[in-house]
């Protein structure tokens, strides 16, 4: 399940900035973000978006013992998106001893 969650992670991630980085090539967002935001489904799209990575954050949340990695990574979140929940995924699933069980990763770190 781990390499799954991995390779998941960096088909998201990999997928995100090759698009991000050729759309941002093309045209730069600011010269749509006034098209864009006149746009009625851009309201609904960025709480649906946000919503997610809230509830993401909130799985971060607990498992992040510091006040220091929470605050930093709810940042990332709402700054990065699903990258930043890709990065956070990768970070976690490396930081696991081989064989350990899935609960090593989905649960609380010991402080």
């Amino acid at each position: 399940m781990i390499r799954l969650i991995q390779f998941t992670a960096v088909l998201v991630l990999t997928s995100l900035l090759v698009s991000t980085t050729r759309a941002g090539m093309e045209i730069p967002i600011w010269a749509v973000a006034r098209d864009y935001f006149d746009h009625p489904w851009v309201l609904p799209t960025l709480i649906d978006a946000y919503g997610g990575f809230l509830i993401f954050y909130l799985w971060i949340f607990y498992k992040e013992p510091r006040a220091t990695g929470r605050i930093v990574w709810f940042v990332l979140m709402m700054a990065l998106g699903n990258m930043g929940a890709a990065i956070y995924l990768l970070i976690e699933s490396f930081k696991l001893k081989p064989g350990a069980p899935l609960e090593n990763f989905l649960l609380r770190r010991k402080t």
